[in-house]
C-alpha cells in the first residue's frame, strides 16, 4: 500500500506538477460526469491533483478546507502520491477539470454500484 503518513501538503507541489506534465501531449478532456481514473500526483493547498491522462492535471476538490479549521484536522483530505482515485468529471471547463470523489477508501479504488458505463 503507498501511504502518506503525515498526511499533508506537498510543499513542492507546483514543481511536481511541472515535471509530471512537462512532456504530455494534451488530449480531449472527458466530458461532465464522466468517470475517471486517475494517479495523484500532488497535494496542493486547495486539493488533490490528479492525471487523469489528458496532459494537464485534474482537480480532486471535493473537499471542506477552510482557514479557521483546527490544525489537527487539517490536511486530512490529503492522498499519497501514485495512489490510483476513482472520481467523476464534476466541472468539464478547461484549463483544469475538477473531480469528485464518490470512494474515499485508501485501498484500491472500485466504483460504486451506481457507476454504469455510459453514465
Amino acid at each position: 500500500m503507498i501511504e502518506n503518513p503525515l498526511n499533508r501538503i506537498d510543499a513542492d507541489w507546483e514543481e511536481l506538477v511541472r515535471e509530471h506534465f512537462a512532456t504530455q501531449p494534451l488530449r480531449d478532456a472527458p466530458t461532465h460526469n464522466t468517470r475517471v481514473t486517475g494517479i495523484v500526483i500532488a497535494n496542493a493547498p486547495n486539493g488533490v491533483l490528479v492525471d487523469i491522462g489528458i496532459g494537464v492535471p485534474a482537480l480532486l476538490d471535493n473537499l471542506t478546507i477552510t482557514d479557521d479549521a483546527p490544525s489537527d484536522t487539517i490536511p486530512h483530505w490529503t492522498k499519497p502520491i501514485g495512489a490510483t482515485i476513482v472520481a467523476r468529471v464534476g466541472d468539464d471547463s478547461l484549463p483544469m477539470l475538477r473531480l469528485h470523489q464518490y470512494n474515499d477508501d485508501w485501498t484500491p479504488m472500485k466504483p460504486p454500484s451506481d457507476m454504469v458505463d455510459g453514465g
